[in-house]
């Protein structure tokens, strides 16, 4: 629901006293202060934030070490991350741990480039501006819409994925599956 946590409360204070419905599940947070006689429960889960966002749990990035170490045990040794917009907890944290880790493990990187939004067309425009002579291998892309169009960019540069580069994005998402080359969780090898 739009607006901010006391217009979400009003709106579910109508519909609670509505007889429409049996319960309501709030994900974003609510005003509970406001609390009038109710005829049914509501349960607020505030994993997200005002712009429907993930934080919390769902925000975290510990797998990027992960994604890193296992691109690296296969001889990576130069990354680049292509991260989403920063409005975003979930790209703070998977922009910090991927830079935590590329130190911790003696890596290198070509850099971080800060989407304002997460489309392939982003993923594209990044892999393109790098120069000829980045050295990058491997690429831990915001979400497979980048990592889509990273993939584009590659191949737009006569590298072939995935010969000269492996690409990394997020969600797992159902048109990854079609995509050429094949992806498996998140994984373009």
């Amino acid at each position: 629901m739009e607006g901010g946590a006391r217009a979400r409360s009003e709106r579910i204070d109508d519909l609670a006293e509505s007889g429409q419905v049996e319960g309501i599940l709030a994900i974003s947070s609510i005003d509970l202060k406001r609390k009038r006689s109710r005829r049914v429960p509501i349960v607020e889960s505030d994993i997200y934030d005002d712009h429907l966002r993930a934080l919390g749990e769902l925000a975290d990035a510990s797998e990027v070490r992960e994604i890193i170490k296992y691109l690296s045990s296969l001889g990576h040794r130069t990354f680049l991350h292509v991260a989403g917009a920063q409005t975003h907890a979930s790209a703070r944290n998977r922009k910090s741990v991927y830079l935590e880790t590329i130190e911790d493990l003696g890596l290198r990187s070509a850099g971080v480039i800060d989407c304002r939004d997460w489309s392939a067309e982003a993923g594209f425009t990044a892999i393109t501006s790098l120069p000829d002579d980045c050295g990058v291998t491997a690429v831990v892309a915001a979400n497979d819409g980048v990592a889509l169009g990273v993939i584009r960019g590659a191949l737009s540069r006569g590298w072939q994925v995935p010969r000269d580069l492996s690409v990394f994005g997020w969600d797992d998402e159902e048109f990854g599956r079609f995509a050429t080359p094949f992806t498996a969780a998140g994984f373009w090898l």
